[in-house]
């Protein structure tokens, strides 16, 4: 099943150099998964409530991933770019 809407979803900020937010519109449990160009999983959160999560892609390749999010049997995808800043 798909979400009615992905209108709802937004990432902030995108591009992200690590940390960013992800509100849904949806008070429900869920699951955010982050995978990147290769397919495979950086980061995978529960959430209680997909209205407003935090995730963190620090330590991360600089690049495009996906992040995913599945609800009660629903699922969307949108990107996210991740431009990582090196500090020395």
């Amino acid at each position: 099943a798909e979400w009615s809407t992905t209108s709802e979803l937004q990432l902030f900020p995108n591009p992200t150099n690590g940390a960013f937010t992800i509100e849904t519109g949806i008070d429900a449990a869920g699951t955010i998964t982050v995978v990147d160009f290769s397919g495979r999983v950086v980061a995978t959160r529960e959430a209680a409530s997909l209205l407003h999560v935090s995730l963190d892609l620090t330590g991360q390749s600089s690049g495009v991933y996906i992040v995913q999010l599945a609800s009660a049997g629903a699922t969307t995808q949108c990107r996210i770019t991740l431009n990582q800043t090196h500090i020395h």
